[in-house]
């Protein structure tokens, strides 16, 4: 799937367009619990996030959490009901925030744990076994374990000025949210940057990140699929895939068609890779929804929830995380 590239412009000193290098690593318990720097980066933002399905009500949740190895930051908690919108539950406000005792191991994993609980009756965990089973915590909010699935996912931007390290791996889960039972996925995800960076003040989210989309699927015969998609201005693109039969794809281009509805939130989506294979990605609910709140921040993302499968894909999903998350401006200019 290389490509030969003609008449490459001449770029300035340790810039190469965002240019993005990516693979699928093994996985290792202890990854991004110690924050040690990978290629000179360091380790900054952890997310949790994913969406869990009560079938009793047919009733959505959606979840991120922001977190590092010495603190717990904010909880986002949404909540759809058939056919709506997400919205935002007040209760979130109260997880935990404050400091964390993290990187070591208790009880045989790895982890997070917040410091002012006991460790029997903790208010905020992520922990790992060595196996990948993983454990979230949010006391009397969310409590959801389950295993890894697939391989660790990794995309490396090394740039002189705005360098990027982002890894992500997969867990299939079940819980509860809020009283509901349920189960779905949930990623973890780290990210590296340039010493003394934080995201919002990076290049990638101001003005070369223009879609992202993390998904896991699960098919009626127990098969499931796993992707990670994004698009940006020049060289940022990036597309992995794996699934249960052991393949795994990984491309620096593709080609991308987006919709977007009455209020810029992407309501279909296109991914073609270079020798011809497609996914696509739709809403959850037929009407466009779910799509979440935009978050207080200048140049919000906009956030939705569907599915994303495979172009000729014959099998029925029975469940699925497919958080989408573009960039109007930027979309714009490289659709």
């Amino acid at each position: 799937m290389d490509k030969v590239r003609y008449n490459e412009p001449i770029r300035p000193w340790g810039r190469y367009g965002w240019q993005t290098i990516n693979g699928f690593v093994e996985h290792e318990p202890d990854f991004g619990l110690t924050a040690a720097p990978q290629h000179g980066m360091y380790q900054t933002t952890h997310m949790l996030y994913g969406s869990f399905h009560a079938k009793k009500t047919n009733t959505y949740y959606a979840a991120i959490r922001h977190y590092n190895v010495s603190g717990a930051l904010s909880l986002q908690l949404y909540k759809a009901e058939p056919g709506q919108d997400f919205r935002y539950q007040k209760q979130g406000a109260q997880a935990y925030r404050g400091g964390c005792y993290g990187g070591r191991q208790r009880n045989g994993r790895w982890g997070v744990w917040d410091l002012v609980s006991k460790p029997e009756h903790q208010r905020f965990t992520l922990n790992v076994a060595d196996d990948g089973t993983t454990h979230w915590l949010e006391r009397d909010l969310l409590e959801v374990e389950g295993h890894q699935i697939g391989d660790v996912m990794q995309s490396v931007v090394l740039d002189a000025v705005s360098p990027l390290g982002y890894t992500s791996r997969g867990i299939r889960v079940h819980g509860e949210v809020m009283g509901d039972e349920i189960e779905g996925f949930f990623f973890q995800d780290f990210f590296h940057l340039g010493q003394g960076q934080d995201w919002m003040v990076t290049d990638f989210f101001n003005g070369v990140q223009g879609i992202w989309i993390v998904s896991a699927t699960e098919f009626e015969d127990g098969g499931w699929e796993i992707t990670n998609f994004f698009g940006g201005e020049g060289g940022f693109w990036s597309a992995m895939v794996q699934n249960s039969e052991g393949e795994r794809i990984a491309a620096t281009e593709m080609d991308l068609d987006v919709k977007v509805d009455e209020h810029d939130y992407a309501s279909y989506a296109r991914f073609t890779l270079p020798d011809g294979q497609a996914w696509e990605w739709t809403t959850r609910f037929e009407d466009g929804t779910p799509r979440m709140p935009l978050m207080n921040v200048a140049n919000s993302p906009k956030w939705n929830e569907g599915v994303l499968t495979k172009v000729g894909e014959t099998r029925q999903w029975t469940l699925s995380e497919a958080w989408m998350e573009t960039y109007p401006p930027t979309l714009a200019k490289i659709l």
